[in-house]
């Protein structure tokens, strides 16, 4: 998953445009990303980032917040793959970037367009699916019938059947036996990884947990 952190003023913008992005964006698919941390504090975002480093991340940090040149700095040596957007009111510490090393992907200067924003978050995402593969952490996201979003680990799954009655609406079964409904059709999910296999119009199988196929194509599956 795309871990996003906005350090900046909560009040902003900025997060909603993030999150609507993505939910709708040039895919036709939600984005496997969330907002995990909206925050001013600059300590308090340097800490979880270098909490949890080994995870890919879009940063978006406002230049003009009391200690906001140490988090970047202490950021980018800690974690291995961070796109990292700074926000100014001009190109003023653009100077200062650069005469401390500073590697930022972007700089911002306000206001910003919603269109900048979206476009930043595209290439921060195709590059997180390029450093770890499409769904490369082994989840994949979607909405239960609760409208809640779950991540859903792929060799969980068992297998997937539609919703009689829903439109695209799925039916999940997991090995642990659990069951729930997602907002998705067999085709999205088929998008996800190879093994995931239709063995007819309204049911798809995960391949890596069939133990037994017999000569009349009945399927065993691993619980």
């Amino acid at each position: 998953m795309l871990k996003v952190v906005f350090v900046g003023d909560d009040q902003s913008a900025y997060p909603l445009i993030l999150q609507n992005r993505i939910e709708i964006n040039q895919t036709n698919s939600m984005y496997d990303a969330q907002i995990v941390l909206i925050t001013d504090d600059t300590h308090e975002a340097e800490n979880y980032l270098c909490e949890h480093s080994l995870n890919e991340f879009f940063v978006i940090l406002d230049l003009r917040l009391p200690g906001a040149f140490e988090c970047a700095r202490i950021a980018r040596e800690q974690v291995q793959f961070m796109t990292l957007v700074v926000l100014d009111k001009d190109d003023s510490q653009l100077k200062r970037c650069v005469q401390e090393g500073l590697e930022i992907t972007s700089m911002w200067q306000e206001p910003v367009v919603d269109s900048d924003i979206q476009n930043e978050l595209d290439m921060a995402y195709k590059k997180y699916l390029k450093h770890f593969g499409k769904h490369g952490d082994g989840y994949f996201a979607s909405y239960d019938n609760n409208n809640v979003k779950r991540r859903i680990k792929l060799v969980d799954v068992l297998w997937a059947e539609v919703l009689t009655g829903k439109n695209r609406h799925i039916l999940l079964h997991e090995k642990s036996g659990v069951t729930f409904e997602l907002h998705m059709n067999l085709k999205k999910m088929e998008g996800y990884t190879d093994d995931f296999f239709r063995i007819s119009r309204s049911v798809l199988v995960n391949l890596q947990n069939i133990t037994y196929l017999d000569a009349v194509c009945k399927i065993k599956l691993e619980k």
